[in-house]
């Protein structure tokens, strides 16, 4: 009787030793990759499982191409004339060339051709520039603009706010989050003229256009900030330049102008 019950006590002994074992090397293994957390109190006992940072942050660059448009307003300096709300406005496309540098900070890069028209009422009439036409009476004026093509470049930084879903390191044209933008730009405006179109005593629509070098600033600078949530943001910006050259005109149109631009994605280089 001693003898079967050192036989059973012997057994139970190496059966339990053996799951102990068992237990052990799952664990271990499971902490390997990756780390393994036992749940306390449960029956049977569970094994969770911490996902690892499949996407760990990258400093890398990432590009967005845009569209965009806007209102040009405000009034006109030391001139009698007014600027047409509504006629006035600009469009840009443009790539934004991001480096992200941290999580929620990113240094831009952005390269743009734009359109900017001016539309004004009785320029001419109160003198806009140095010189005076000299109309038929008979002749009506119908437009008068002042319209630029340039080409731009704007440095400045991004800061992101909450998650991010364009930092996945194989991620092509993702959202952008949502992001506060300071940019400086500069503006080469390589074709500029006033023009005026009128009707003379036929009806018929005839233009005018004022293209001398020397009436009109070829560059322009100023400050835009933008407000975006992944493809769609608002901007509003300021010149800080004049569009006219003052030895031929102290008339200064107005700086602000104020818009949305719709971004294809962001992808990464």
């Amino acid at each position: 009787m001693k003898k079967i019950s050192l036989l059973l006590i012997c057994t139970f002994g190496f059966i339990f030793a053996q799951s102990n074992e068992i237990i052990t090397d799952t664990v271990s293994e499971n902490r390997a990759t990756p780390e393994a957390v036992i749940c306390e109190g449960s029956t049977p006992k569970e094994y969770i499982i911490k996902k690892e940072n499949t996407h760990p942050f990258h400093r890398m660059w990432y590009v967005e191409p845009y569209v965009g448009a806007g209102f040009i307003f405000g009034e006109i300096e030391n001139n009698t004339s007014e600027l047409l709300y509504g006629s006035s406005f600009n469009v840009d496309f443009g790539f934004k060339w991001r480096y992200q540098i941290a999580r929620h900070f990113g240094l831009i890069l952005n390269t743009d051709f734009a359109y900017n028209r001016y539309a004004i009422r009785d320029g001419m009439q109160n003198n806009i520039f140095d010189f005076q036409v000299d109309f038929d009476p008979d002749y009506v004026i119908h437009h008068e603009r002042y319209r630029t093509w340039a080409f731009g470049v704007a440095v400045g930084g991004r800061v992101n706010f909450g998650k991010m879903t364009d930092l996945s390191y194989w991620g092509y044209f993702k959202k952008a989050g949502k992001y506060i933008e300071l940019l400086a730009y500069g503006n080469y405006n390589y074709s500029r003229y006033y023009d005026i179109e009128f009707y003379g005593p036929s009806n018929l629509e005839t233009e005018l256009q004022y293209k001398d070098p020397a009436l009109f600033v070829p560059f322009d600078a100023g400050l835009q900030l933008s407000l975006g949530w992944n493809w769609f943001s608002i901007w509003s910006r300021y010149r800080l330049t004049d569009c006219f050259k003052s030895n031929h005109s102290q008339t200064k149109l107005p700086p602000f102008s104020a818009g949305i631009a719709l971004s294809f994605g962001s992808t990464r280089l």
